[in-house]
């Protein structure tokens, strides 16, 4: 009797174990699944977010870019601007000498006005003349 209870208390330690091993073996393995997801979760987070940077650098380059050549634009604007001054200073100096020609014309004409008043009354005189002188011809006729 003796035997059969050490034999059967001896079965059922063996059995404690085997399953305390399997609960441990199965503990581990749960870890070590968790373990690797939570790497993988983090790996996944550390590409996503260099990810992001990339795409945060790439915005701020492609600004950076625009800027500059916003900037030449300007650049070349000023420079055309500088460039044109000569000869918008010549225009400038052409309109003023037309104006000063124009002006002397209008003042050629308006000193003219008088002599041309002048040769007009003449020219009725004379037209006068000739029409009293024709009509004296054929009074005489």
């Amino acid at each position: 009797e003796a035997a059969a209870k050490k034999e059967k208390e001896e079965k059922e330690a063996s059995v404690k174990k085997e399953k305390e091993e399997k609960e441990a073996a199965a503990k581990k393995d749960k870890e070590e699944k968790e373990a690797g997801l939570k790497r993988e979760k983090e790996e996944k987070t550390k590409q996503e977010s260099g990810s992001k940077k990339e795409t945060t650098e790439q915005k701020s380059t492609e600004k950076s870019v625009k800027k500059e050549t916003n900037e030449q634009k300007n650049t070349d604007k000023i420079v055309k601007k500088e460039a044109n001054e000569p000869k918008n200073t010549e225009k400038s100096v052409k309109k003023e000498t037309n104006e000063q020609k124009n002006t002397a014309k209008i003042v050629k004409k308006e000193d003219n006005e008088p002599k041309n008043t002048e040769k007009s009354v003449k020219k009725e005189t004379n037209e006068q003349k000739n029409t009293d002188k024709i009509v004296k011809k054929e009074a005489n006729e």
